[in-house]
């Protein structure tokens, strides 16, 4: 009897064997994988990143199929699976219609959203708006959210598509880092690179622990009429199917146009990050009694900038730069047609800005509005220059972007950190307005020229 007995569980267990071999899918497949990132309030598409993002995320389509196939044969496929090229849905849109007979498609379309918290003080930077805090602390944080959703079909001798299961999964990341880093293209690009990889590795591991029991199963269940035989002209296992038909993707090229902000000669782009480390010394709070303004160092011997209306009717004048003590500081020039009165101040200038040419502005060009109009730090108001007016006879620059009350006097720079216009109060013009309005510095330079250094740096 116990002879019996066990002679039944070996071939229980040989049968389960057996089984099991049998359950696995005697066709050869393919694997389609498509990337959409969604990058909310950046540029990145619109610079010479694009070329590194269109790159990376090929690649990582790439991998992606190649480590699903290599872990689907071992599991569910008898057959080979072939990853179809590209991460561009619409590239692969022709193939994924048709299919090939008698082969199994998997389709895994991932959807990444990436961009700021909406409790990051950062995410007003982004949008235009104005950031206050420019402080060493990671205080900004940057998210992502992958949604995956994956499609197993096969298609019949006669070219019928079965859909056989159709399953989502879902991955969150996130970042933390400073002022300088959320405002840092590169430092964004390092982020999504890193963010993607993480999500895509988890969604990699939900879908090969997941999807092979149900994938069998429903295989089975909806296709076994076909399975039950060997696919056409196949004897034994087969082997990888034949390359598939998809579009060609050529390679993301820059051309000079796709750029918003024209090259100037002489002049050396930044990304933020650079920018403010180098023009900050040079921004200055300044204080006139109950008024509070902004203004900038444009000599190492002690002069600077700032809008006439807040020292007009001041007995005292004091300037702060960034990080540094008040300083006592006098009017020593009025221009009352322009809202513009140079200041004089004791004490050694931590930084001078450069001056720019504005005459070579036009609408959409990028520009930065910076002041000192609160305790809690600098302002940083990235912008696009809107427009090109005049008012009483003087040219104004008009760009995209509100900046802080306060900010009058201080600088508009361009993305090589040069001075190209001042901020400017229209004594007419609407509250929240949404845009602000800048002296171009080419019409107004000849007023302080002599205050300038004799052989500036």
């Amino acid at each position: 009897m116990r002879y019996l007995v066990t002679a039944c569980v070996l071939a229980l267990l040989a049968w389960s064997g057996s089984a099991q071999a049998d359950s696995k899918l005697n066709r050869s497949g393919y694997i389609a994988v498509s990337i959409d990132p969604i990058l909310y309030e950046s540029n990145l598409w619109e610079t010479s990143h694009r070329i590194s993002l269109d790159r990376f995320f090929n690649e990582e389509a790439r991998q992606l199929g190649e480590a699903l196939a290599e872990g689907l044969e071992k599991t569910t496929f008898r057959g080979r699976l072939r990853v179809v090229p590209g991460y561009r849905m619409e590239d692969q849109a022709k193939f994924r219609e048709q299919g090939r007979p008698e082969t199994f498609l998997m389709t895994v379309d991932i959807r990444s959203r990436y961009g700021l918290t909406k409790g990051s003080p950062a995410a007003a930077c982004l949008s235009g708006m104005t950031c206050l805090l420019l402080s060493p602390a990671p205080l900004f944080a940057y998210e992502s959210r992958t949604e995956a959703t994956v499609t197993a079909f096969y298609f019949t001798e006669e070219g019928r598509r079965l859909r056989l299961v159709q399953e989502s999964f879902t991955s969150q990341g996130k970042v933390s880092g400073d002022f300088y880093d959320a405002m840092d293209m590169t430092q964004e690009l390092e982020w999504i690179t890193k963010l993607t990889g993480d999500a895509i590795e988890d969604i990699r591991r939900k879908i090969l622990a997941e999807l092979p029991t149900e994938l069998v199963s429903r295989s089975w269940r909806k296709a076994a009429d076909d399975l039950r035989r060997a696919p056409t002209g196949v004897v034994g296992t087969p082997g990888l199917p034949p390359e598939p038909d998809v579009a060609t993707h050529k390679p993301v090229e820059i051309q000079p146009s796709d750029l918003k902000r024209r090259k100037v000669p002489g002049e050396k782009p930044l990304n933020l990050q650079e920018l403010v480390r180098l023009v900050s010394p040079a921004i200055l709070k300044v204080r006139a009694d109950k008024a509070i303004g902004s203004g900038f160092v444009i000599s190492r011997r002690g002069f600077a900038l700032t809008s006439l209306h807040v020292v007009q009717k001041a007995d005292r004048v004091t300037v702060q730069g960034h990080g540094r003590q008040p300083q006592q500081a006098r009017v020593v020039q009025r221009y009352p047609e322009l809202d513009l009165a140079v200041l004089a101040f004791e004490g050694v200038a931590q930084g001078t800005m450069r001056m720019g040419e504005s005459a070579q502005l036009e609408p959409g060009d990028s520009v930065i509005a910076i002041g000192y109009p609160l305790d809690v730090g600098l302002s940083i108001t990235p912008g696009l220059v809107a427009g090109l007016e005049t008012w009483r006879g003087q040219p104004l620059i008009r760009i995209d972007a509100e900046v802080p009350a306060g900010s009058s006097g201080g600088p508009l720079v361009d993305t090589s950190g040069a001075v190209v216009g001042i901020i400017f109060r229209k004594q007419d013009a609407p509250p929240n307005s949404g845009t602000t309005l800048a002296l171009p510095i080419g019409s107004v330079r000849h007023s302080f020229e002599q205050f300038l250094d004799f052989n500036p740096e």
